[in-house]
């Protein structure tokens, strides 16, 4: 059981650590979050969008990468959003012949992907590293995302819809939270989440505090201690 428990740490620690969404302090790709997240389905939906889009266009851009950080800044947006564009564009072919309703319902939402800010920032950071080093990260970084989704949305759904992937949890004289149905709701829920969920992030060291000792540098350089400044 104890060992059930620190595995379970381990696995909070490394996908909400850093948490794009959920712990950040500068929070990225709200937009999605607040949007997607009244039903679970379109939040699962738009997660394995998210983590195929950045896997798949890093993998085409990593090869030119040289050229692509050599570029300006705007002609470098410019590319990557190119690049990005054609896998969203595939995902939505893919989506829509799988699973045509939930497509119906976030198909604004999933062309989007292409100006996320997770997907331009994870893919820019990993043409500072090797090729692994950077699918790790992006794998964090996407399935952190994807978890904030879920999370949001299990508590969401279940308020304003009453059901949880269409299955009803309560009965029909249970009062509806109609505001958890709109993106102002997505907005409440989530700042709920990071005002509540913060001090108990700090408590278990899920996140750190500037003036805690615990090991926030294995966060933020791949696992690899920060050296230590010279004086």
């Amino acid at each position: 059981m104890v060992v059930l428990k620190r595995n379970i740490r381990k696995i909070s620690k490394y996908f909400m650590r850093d948490n794009l969404i959920l712990t950040a302090g500068a929070g990225l790709g709200f937009c999605s979050s607040l949007a997607v997240t009244n039903k679970l389905e379109n939040s699962l939906t738009m997660g394995i969008g998210v983590t195929l889009v950045t896997a798949g266009s890093f993998c085409l851009v990593y090869p030119f990468k040289k050229l692509i950080s050599t570029a300006g800044t705007h002609h470098k947006i410019s590319l990557l959003m190119i690049i990005v564009s054609v896998f969203v564009a595939i995902f939505g072919f893919f989506a829509q012949a799988f699973v045509p309703e939930i497509t119906a319902n976030i198909k604004a939402y999933i062309d989007l992907i292409t100006t996320n800010c997770i997907v331009l920032a994870v893919i820019s950071e990993g043409l500072t590293v090797d090729f692994w080093d950077a699918q790790r990260k992006i794998f964090k970084a996407c399935l952190g995302y994807s978890l904030a989704l879920i999370l949001l949305a299990f508590l969401r759904e279940p308020l304003g819809f009453g059901t949880i992937l269409g299955i009803p949890l309560f009965s029909e004289t249970f009062p509806r939270v109609v505001l958890m149905v709109t993106p102002v709701g997505g907005f409440f829920a989530l700042a709920a989440f990071r005002l509540l969920l913060r001090p108990f992030f700090i408590k278990t060291g899920i996140v750190c505090t500037e003036a805690s000792a615990c090991e926030c540098a294995s966060a933020t350089n791949g696992g690899t201690p920060l050296p230590k400044a010279r004086p």
